[in-house]
């Protein structure tokens, strides 16, 4: 061979023979089986009926994956229940995990995002039409004598879940290319083989693509910033061909690991958590090889020097400054920002990012041992934010309260009640009292639910006990757990006040020293502090505020305290006076008196367990109605189609539910079609609506699952979206959502379509990839929004039995109470983030002894000063004053702050008010047309809504259109036609 890359072409082909020689299916005659006797040949295996069992016949166990438990008001139980943003219970994180996007960088990029990882899949995945009969269903694996949720009789399927001989051609997780993901087929046995042949196959084909990068650098072939059109096609190395390489090869490891997070995620136990942690320090390893490669960070370099030195990146700033001087309205985005425009700015916006993580990830590094220790501190803070998250989910699942005394929950709603004694007839069967999940409680001599447990009863018996066990939610007990919704709803509405502290406590104090020495997240977070700190010092940052700024829109941490004190100066008087009418509405209701020992009455002050109660009672005072007067109203089917209709109306995207292979029987499928192109189909998205505790994680996320991406020729991506709703009950009771957790379903739903409309193509940048931090939640709190407009909420407002609408008046009060208690919200979020800045704050020296938490920690914040002592000190200026003392003693909230301790928002748990200001102003673009007028019911004229689609379609060419490819302050000026201001946000919340 003549020249090195006749040599490079023969290697790249000798390494493709290689892998599709892989791919070649062998037949399971091939294989002996050892069970059976000599000579003789097995059945061959067969899709359907030898299929392993499904990953649904692992055992379950009773975590429930809280990773990010919502920011609730632990510290104090103000009764926002709305984390961890203004208007909403979403949690938009996935598990902690520090790989992201291929390149080691934790929390400042794309880290903790609602993808943690950048999957997107090859050029076939996703081009085949979904699963469209039960025939190409892979069923779902149940025991024998079962059909599984499609009807499939599954009675004679054999089960190799124990097999360790199986093929790696029986691993689903090696051959997704060209279908969704077999979820049905995954067991734990099949993850470590088919990390361990991505990994290898991915550093294979990474070290030779180095080789080629290495070739051309040393070569005379010229680096070139242009587009190819055909691969390889010259000597020119040039900039979309590297970008696509890149994105190729990382997806040989990232498709597969996402799919083993996201199933830690919906399956979780404790088998898969071990096999998740024993592969995570290897995926960790194998990735940073992108974070910390010279030729490819040269060859980065070089091409975008090339690219800024051109005119091309003057083409959009004209346009932009053209437009925005001129009328905005009359000027469509595409004509705005041309298809290569376009993608001139996507490849920018790629390599820009792609060399910011490199940097934090130690490529530039001149000593060998600073890089070496910067890996160690970073596969260190991704355990420790693994053990941070199971720490709390341990401690969540741990902790519950078994309630008998019936009059300690006189006044709590029968769906509530419902639900905790259906929690503990789970535990009472879980713990093998007979009776199947209506055990008795040995607690209750009367047979709470009238099931015996000595055997054979009488046809009377059956009946009365029938009786009894329909009424079992008012006679008890009452299982009272940590999780997010059983703990809100306590709060509320225990009217026991010993009962309520006790519940308080043992919330706010989870992980901590008091609750479990075993469990104790005080040394995980002080180590995770100093590591940060350390980190943000070996990459030349004065603290790591400031290295995790260095991807966000603040340009500084000064630029957000402006902010939190602009809005503090509006929150704090409101958030005031509320707690002096909450405090005054307890006392003349007799809420807050005690009995000393001679049984005299005498009266006491508020205290952080009696603010949700005399909140919930003060609202229910005010409007006449209760939170669960609402939920018949609101069926989760209902909320469902009316959130589709929306996106129609605003979007013209029609959503249809279609059919595919599942992780459990309660996950739906659906496809997205536009209707201004045909009918085409562009997206699919699975739907997990319902609260799985023993397996599921808590909270409300979205992630993606398959990524638009022109290097894989996909076309049609795919998201995870997951909430935690009631399920549906006996009786054809449908699930029934609180307007809270309609407000969730439309939050996750933004995040997703800013995902599935995508039309950014370069796959750093596609769809929620790319975008800073401080705009990841614009799309959905926009979202949130549309819940008030009254079209929207007709829509699938309707009683479950009656099928009759809201009521007009509930409506009007529902209008009315959606600013109560904003002050309070308001501040709750500004002492969230700063509390988040100050321990990662600006300053500060070297931790150089093991910190004690009780004396003085060195963190981020400049002074010796412990995690608590800033704690308060943040609460004093963030937390209105009241006769009680903003923290108690014993606060322990920081021990369970999964958002900046386990997720993506470290030093940037502000992103929720500077998104939120974002979201209200581009909100304020369709409220000037149509929205509500509460003094006007009338459904909007036609003129109207020909307006509201020229906006929506403008919002969708913009923030759901563009992904990461244009930054987000100029994504929002090609919207508005202006910077954002806060007017639109004080005006929504009620504080102006």
């Amino acid at each position: 061979l003549k020249t090195p890359h006749e040599k490079m072409h023969v290697k790249e082909l000798i390494l493709l023979i290689v892998l599709e020689c892989g791919r070649i299916h062998i037949d399971a005659w091939s294989f002996p089986d050892p069970s059976l006797p000599a000579g003789s040949r097995p059945r061959p295996y067969s899709d359907h009926s030898d299929m392993p069992p499904s990953y649904n016949d692992m055992p379950p166990s009773y975590d429930d994956g809280l990773y990010d438990i919502p920011p609730a008001p632990f510290y104090n139980g103000w009764y926002d229940d709305v984390p961890p943003s203004y208007h909403n219970d979403a949690v938009d994180m996935q598990p902690p995990s520090y790989y992201s996007n291929g390149y080691f960088m934790p929390s400042t990029y794309n880290n903790g995002r609602m993808d943690t990882t950048q999957p997107s899949y090859n050029s076939q995945v996703g081009m085949r039409p979904p699963y469209k009969s039960q025939v190409d269903i892979p069923p779902s694996d149940m025991t024998a004598a079962q059909v599984d949720k499609n009807g499939v009789d599954i009675a004679s399927r054999v089960d190799f879940s124990v097999a360790t001989h199986m093929s790696t051609m029986d691993n689903p997780l090696l051959h997704q290319e060209n279908c969704l993901p077999k979820f049905s087929r995954i067991r734990t046995h099949h993850i470590s083989p088919a990390l361990e042949e991505k990994i290898s196959t991915m550093k294979m084909e990474f070290e030779l693509f180095e080789s080629y990068l290495n070739i051309s650098s040393s070569s005379s072939a010229t680096l070139q910033a242009g587009n190819v059109t055909k691969k390889n096609s010259s000597e020119k190395l040039e900039l979309s061909y590297l970008l696509d390489e890149l994105d190729s090869i990382k997806h040989t490891l990232d498709h597969t690991w996402n799919i083993v997070s996201h199933l830690q995620s919906v399956k979780n136990d404790n088998e898969l958590r071990q096999i998740y942690d024993l592969n995570q320090r290897n995926v960790l390893k194998a990735t940073s090889q992108f974070s910390q490669s010279k030729p490819l960070f040269d060859a980065l370099q070089k091409l975008l020097k090339q690219r800024l030195k051109s005119n091309e990146t003057d083409t959009l700033k004209k346009a932009l400054s053209n437009t925005i001087k001129g009328n905005l309205s009359s000027a469509s985005v595409k004509s705005i920002i041309t298809e290569k425009v376009f993608e001139q700015q996507q490849e920018q916006r790629a390599v820009e990012n792609i060399l910011r993580s490199m940097k934090e990830g130690g490529v530039g590094m001149k000593s060998k041992e600073d890089q070496e220790r910067l890996n160690e501190i970073q596969l260190r803070l991704a355990s420790l934010a693994t053990k941070f998250s199971n720490n709390i989910l341990d401690e969540t699942q741990a902790l519950f309260m078994t309630v008998l005394d019936r009059s300690s929950m006189q006044g709590v709603p029968q769906s509530i009640l419902l639900q905790w004694n259906n929690a503990h007839r789970k535990e009472m069967a879980r713990q093998g009292y007979s009776g199947g999940s209506d055990a008795r409680s040995p607690n209750d001599p009367l047979g709470y639910n009238g099931w015996s447990s000595n055997g054979p009863v009488s046809y009377e018996e059956q009946q009365y006990e029938e009786e009894l066990r329909q009424f079992a939610w008012k006679a008890g007990p009452w299982r009272v757990t940590m999780d997010q919704s059983s703990y809100l709803s306590a709060m509320k509405h225990i009217p026991n006040r010993e009962l309520r502290r006790q519940i308080y406590l043992a919330h706010l104090q989870r992980a901590s020293e008091i609750s479990s020495p075993d469990k104790n997240n005080i040394p995980v977070i002080e180590e995770i502090l100093r590591l940060k700190k350390e980190m943000a010092k070996l990459l030349g940052y004065d603290s790591y505020a400031e290295l995790s700024l260095s991807s966000k829109m603040a340009s500084s941490t000064d630029a957000i305290t402006k902010l939190t004190d602009l809005v503090a100066e509006k929150a704090l008087p409101a958030a005031k006076k509320e707690l002096e009418e909450i405090t005054k509405f307890a006392h003349a209701s007799g809420g807050l008196m005690e009995m000393d020992e001679t049984g005299r009455r005498y009266s006491v002050p508020l205290q952080h367990w009696d603010i949700p109660y005399w909140t919930e009672r003060l609202k229910e005072s005010k409007f006449d109605f209760t939170e669960e007067e609402l939920r018949p109203y609101f069926s989760h089917n209902n909320v469902i189609q009316g959130l589709f209709q929306l996106v129609n109306r605003l979007f013209d995207v029609t959503i249809k539910e279609d059919v595919a292979d599942t992780w459990h029987a309660d996950v739906s499928f659906y496809n997205l079609y536009d209707n201004a192109n045909g009918g085409k189909h562009i997206a699919s998205f699975y739907l997990d609506p319902y609260f799985r505790p023993m397996n599921k994680r808590g909270g409300a996320w979205m992630s993606s699952c398959v990524a638009k991406s022109r290097a894989l020729d996909n076309d049609l991506p795919v998201a995870y979206v997951s909430y935690n709703v009631e399920p549906p009950g006996e009786g054809g009771r449908p699930s029934l959502l609180t307007f809270r957790e309609v407000e969730t379903v439309f939050h996750e739903f933004g995040h997703a379509l800013q995902h599935l409309l995508t039309t950014a193509s370069v796959g750093e940048v596609s769809g929620i990839n790319g975008i800073e931090w401080d705009a990841v939640e614009i799309p959905s709190q926009f979202m949130e929004r549309w819940c008030y407009d009254r079209d929207t909420l007709y829509s699938f407002a309707r009683h479950w039995r009656s099928h009759q609408p809201l009521p007009e008046a509930m409506y009007d009060k529902l209008l009315q109470q959606k600013v109560f208690g904003a002050g309070m919200k308001t501040c709750k979020q500004l002492y969230y983030g700063q509390l988040d800045l100050a321990l990662h704050g600006s300053g500060g020296k070297a931790c150089e002894k093991p910190p004690s938490y009780f004396s003085s920690v060195v963190v981020d914040g400049g002074d010796d000063k412990s995690i608590f002592d800033i704690q308060r000190d943040v609460a004093k200026k963030y937390l209105p004053p009241s006769m009680m003392p903003p923290l108690l003693k014993e606060d322990r909230y920081l021990c369970s702050f999964s958002h900046i301790f386990a997720g993506g928002y470290s030093a940037g748990y502000y992103s929720y008010l500077w998104a939120d200001l974002m979201s209200a102003d581009a909100f304020g673009a369709f409220e000037a047309v149509l929205l509500n007028d509460s003094k006007k019911k009338d459904t909007a004229d036609k003129k109207k809504e020909e307006e509201l689609k020229i906006i929506g379609k403008r919002f969708r060419d913009t923030f759901l259109s563009l992904g990461g490819g244009i930054p987000p302050d100029q994504v929002f000026e090609i919207f508005r036609g202006r910077s954002p201001t806060p007017k639109a946000l004080l005006e929504q919340s009620g504080l102006q």
